[in-house]
């Protein structure tokens, strides 16, 4: 789903809505498949990727899947980026948004931060 603009606000993700649900990676490694009912896809490894169009926009062996809202990949150079603050202030200053570009592929990302989901005057406890 596209964020929700309602998540703007202070006690959720800040001045723009949370975007985790436009950067979802799962990752399905080694599979087997047992029983009479079958999915209709059965490979052994591929990974799904939020429909972020931008996000995904160059990325080899993927396709959108539109009944999922997701794209469908084999491609074994997806991965997480994960990155935080050090700074002594880390809890009491956003630095979000963060945009991301990979000028290679033509895709852009914009990211915020998790959703707050424990108040306590805008940062989690």
């Amino acid at each position: 789903m596209s964020p929700p603009s309602s998540w703007a606000n202070i006690d959720d993700c800040g001045d723009f809505p949370c975007t985790a649900p436009l950067n979802i990676l799962i990752h399905f490694d080694l599979n087997t498949y047992a029983g009479s009912i079958r999915p209709q896809y059965t490979e052994r490894d591929f990974q799904l990727v939020a429909n972020n169009p931008d996000g995904v926009r160059g990325f080899t062996n993927c396709r959108l899947i539109r009944e999922w809202n997701a794209n469908l990949c084999t491609n074994d150079n997806l991965g997480i980026l994960l990155f935080e603050s050090n700074d002594d202030d880390r809890f009491k200053r956003m630095v979000t948004p963060i945009y991301v570009e990979n000028a290679a592929l033509n895709s852009s990302n914009k990211l915020n931060t998790f959703m707050d989901h424990i108040w306590d005057g805008f940062y989690t406890g």
